[in-house]
């Protein structure tokens, strides 16, 4: 996770636009985004950890996840690490898909800013 440190050092270089450190300081100072409780996570999700399944191999809508391989940088994180990884891995019309297939699977509802971080 990003911190007020990562925000300087950023400025610092010159580099990163002012619109861009704005927001990250607006989301830094709002606590109500850093309000989730922490959950086991893969902490480094690519596709190759995914072993999915077919129900036909010529329809990619058909595949599920039935495992997931290489967990030795697991931690107790931001589920927002992990989902980030997967929702950049999905076509964006199947965004909405995992995250209601994410709320589904869990015990509590998704802190509101799960899809932002």
């Amino acid at each position: 996770m990003r911190g007020r440190g990562d925000d300087d050092r950023g400025a610092a270089t010159g580099l990163v636009p002012n619109g861009l450190l704005s927001r990250w300081e607006r989301m830094l100072d709002d606590v109500a985004w850093w309000r989730f409780a922490p959950t086991p996570v893969h902490g480094r999700l690519q596709e190759d950890h995914l072993l999915l399944d077919f129900e036909s191999e010529s329809d990619s809508s058909s595949g599920r996840i039935v495992g997931v391989t290489s967990w030795e940088d697991a931690q107790i994180a931001d589920p927002a690490q992990d989902l980030a990884a997967l929702l950049a891995l999905c076509p964006a019309e199947s965004t909405d898909t995992v995250m209601e297939a994410y709320a589904a699977a869990r015990h509590e509802p998704p802190d509101p800013h799960l899809a932002q971080r």
